[in-house]
């Protein structure tokens, strides 16, 4: 159990400087937990649909085009189980929660202002983007991560694989003890 834990830790650090090594997308935590995502995540999250929200557009690409490739690249990208299904269309989602992605915000954009409905901007393509992920609940950010990426559209294997690490990184499981034991990891 105690091997499993640290090899949950380590695992994702060593995939994230192997994909920066390739100028590939890094992910860092931006916030410590006030409080376990377990059992917020079983029960608004986990195993139905969770509202995906999108704002910001750092390609010359339509916002439907960069909308759709981050609801591809978040599906089952958590490690909490049961999977989550974010959407942009969610059928059987619970109100108040929601993951939202904030794309080349201000510079200062964190979880709490994602929640709060901060505006994304618009970059350019090629450069370098940065995407602010919340996982939000009641318009409060209780888990979230940054993550920075050079590509030139939403269709390119390292945006993917940058979603895929952000939605990774705000499903994980709590890191202290007496986690809630709402949800697991696979």
């Amino acid at each position: 159990m105690v091997v499993a834990k640290a090899l949950s830790r380590i695992v994702p650090v060593v995939a994230v400087l192997a994909l920066a090594a390739c100028n590939g997308p890094t992910v860092s935590q931006q916030s410590s937990r006030t409080q376990p995502i377990a059992g917020l995540y079983s029960y608004g999250a986990g195993d139905r649909d969770l509202p995906l929200v999108v704002r910001g557009n750092p390609f010359a690409e339509p916002q439907a085009t960069l909308d759709q490739a981050v609801e591809r690249g978040v599906a089952n990208g958590g490690i909490l189980q049961p999977p989550t299904h974010p959407r942009l269309s969610p059928r059987d989602a619970r109100p108040g929660y929601q993951l939202v992605m904030v794309f080349q915000g201000a510079p200062t954009v964190d979880g709490a202002q994602a929640c709060a409905g901060a505006p994304g901007g618009l970059g350019q393509a090629g450069g370098p983007m940065v995407v602010v992920a919340a996982f939000c609940v009641s318009g409060r950010a209780v888990s979230e991560a940054t993550g920075r990426v050079v590509a030139g559209s939403a269709e390119e294997p390292r945006f993917t694989a940058l979603m895929r690490a952000l939605a990774s990184e705000v499903f994980r499981p709590d890191e202290f003890s007496g986690g809630d034991a709402g949800a697991t990891s696979r």
